[in-house]
């Protein structure tokens, strides 16, 4: 099995470091932490709250790119994207080396203006991770309305208003997310921020990721308690060979999501086995040697046979897959960002924007209208490097 998954995982996937589930997605291999995790939700949105325990909700900004922000350990600022942590980190603590690490224009343009404002943003202490949203430069300014665009998702805000005057005078508007301890210049310990006391500056617009949610209507309550109950009841009579039946296909099945997601389909069995097919014969074709023809072929075969040996189990990942999406979308009309940003998607505006990242007992879940944000995102988002809050 060992074997089989490491030859699977040479096919792609997402790249799950630093990633952050969907519970529907969540829910295939470990569907015991996308129950508990979306049944929090469910009590704190039937109190109109976003918050109940040790659960929190947090509006998601669609910025680009990522920035770690910070002081290091001799009080200097510094800044870095993921690139930050590669082998040979990319840390910039002068404009020299803005330009030596990420080069010229595009991105290093908005890193030398993160290095000059964002550290007098943030406070004294600590190493902090956040959603860029815009310099000055992108911002587009209206007769009546201030925008920005970074990715998929265009926010925008009245001039007149608090929120339209930060985006149309601050040098950068960022979103902090993410506070890092530990090892190394960054850390290697991430923890979602709950405290936002001394964010912000003349020059740095700081947008607080809050949520906002009212009380769950009866029939939205109804209808999150009844897919979460049919969960329930899968997860009860699982088999014990489940997990380690759908593993090795963990990869290909939340890729096949995403396809769905593309195409507006509605997922299924047959769907998934040509999706494997389809997927590993395109790395068939790309090899040159008949060594490593023959091994992919193997691989794909052995694959194939997996799926047909356990299409019972597949059966049950896709009705998990299914009733945790639904409860989760029942639950989505209840909860909007609570900046004055407006999000619009493809010019339509757009309640939920790029969605909520739920904070459960040390775990984030993210919760994404898929059919409107994450089709228009495949469709045309800007090909940052992205590390997914």
């Amino acid at each position: 099995m060992k074997k089989l998954t490491r030859i699977l995982n040479e096919y792609g996937g997402e790249e799950l470091f630093h990633h952050v589930e969907h519970p529907e997605d969540l829910a295939v291999e470990r569907p015991g932490e996308a129950i508990n995790a979306l049944s929090a939700v469910k009590r704190a949105l039937s109190k109109g709250s976003t918050k109940s325990g040790r659960t929190r909700i947090f509006a998601k900004y669609d910025g680009a790119p990522l920035l770690h922000v910070g002081h290091d350990r001799r009080g200097r600022p510094f800044v870095a994207t993921k690139s930050g942590f590669n082998k040979a980190p990319k840390i910039a603590r002068t404009h020299g080396e803005i330009a030596q690490q990420y080069g010229h224009g595009g991105k290093a343009d908005k890193l030398h203006t993160a290095l000059k404002h964002l550290p007098s943003a943030i406070p004294s202490k600590g190493v902090f991770a956040g959603e860029l949203m815009g310099t000055h430069r992108d911002v587009s300014v209206g007769k009546v309305r201030a925008s920005v665009r970074p990715n998929t998702v265009r926010y925008s805000a009245p001039l007149a208003s608090p929120a339209g005057q930060r985006l149309s005078t601050s040098a950068v508007s960022f979103v902090p997310h993410t506070e890092y301890r530990g090892k190394g210049v960054i850390g290697n310990r991430p923890k979602t921020l709950h405290n936002f006391t001394g964010f912000g500056s003349q020059t740095a617009n700081a947008i607080l990721p809050w949520a906002r949610a009212k009380k769950l209507t009866p029939h939205e309550s109804r209808g999150a308690a009844f897919h979460l109950g049919e969960a329930r009841k899968i997860k009860k009579a699982l088999s014990p060979d489940y997990r380690a039946a759908v593993a090795p296909h963990a990869n290909f099945f939340r890729a096949y999501i995403n396809q769905t997601v593309r195409a507006g389909e509605k997922p299924s069995l047959g769907g998934l086995r040509n999706h494997i097919q389809s997927t590993m014969e395109k790395q068939v074709r790309k090899v040159k040697t008949p060594l490593a023809r023959a091994k992919y072929q193997a691989a794909m075969a052995t694959a194939l046979k997996h799926h047909d040996h356990n299409r019972q189990h597949f059966e049950t990942a896709l009705a998990l897959h299914g009733h945790i999406q639904a409860a989760k979308n029942a639950m989505l009309t209840a909860l909007s960002p609570s900046a004055k940003l407006t999000p619009t998607i493809g010019g339509k505006k757009s309640r939920t924007g790029e969605g909520f990242v739920v904070s459960h007992r040390g775990k984030l879940i993210k919760l994404v209208n898929r059919s409107e944000f994450s089709r228009a995102n495949f469709a045309g988002g800007q090909a940052w490097n992205k590390q997914p809050f």
